[in-house]
C-alpha cells in the first residue's frame, strides 16, 4: 500500500522522529492509526447511545416538585 502525505503531515512526522519521541516514521503512522481506531470506536459507541435515546420514546417534562419531594422523602428532610 502506498500512502501520500501532505507537506505539513510529512513535516509533522519528521519533527516527531527528530525530537526522539518516536524512533521511525512507521511508528508515528502506526500510533496515528491506533488513535484513529480508538476515535472511531468511541464515535460508534456514541452513535449507538444516541440511537438508544431516540428509540426510548418521546421526552417528557420533568416534575421538579415531585423530584424534590422524593429526594426529601429518601433523605428524611422536610
Amino acid at each position: 500500500m502506498t500512502v501520500s502525505l501532505s507537506k505539513e503531515q510529512e513535516r509533522l512526522v519528521q519533527n516527531l522522529v527528530s525530537s526522539g519521541r518516536y524512533q521511525t516514521d512507521s511508528e508515528v503512522v502506526s500510533n496515528a492509526f491506533r488513535l484513529l481506531q480508538e476515535h472511531e470506536s468511541k464515535l460508534s459507541e456514541l452513535r449507538a447511545e444516541i440511537q438508544k435515546g431516540r428509540n426510548s420514546g418521546e421526552a417528557t417534562p420533568l416534575d421538579m416538585v415531585a423530584i424534590k419531594a422524593r429526594a426529601r422523602e429518601l433523605h428524611g428532610e422536610r
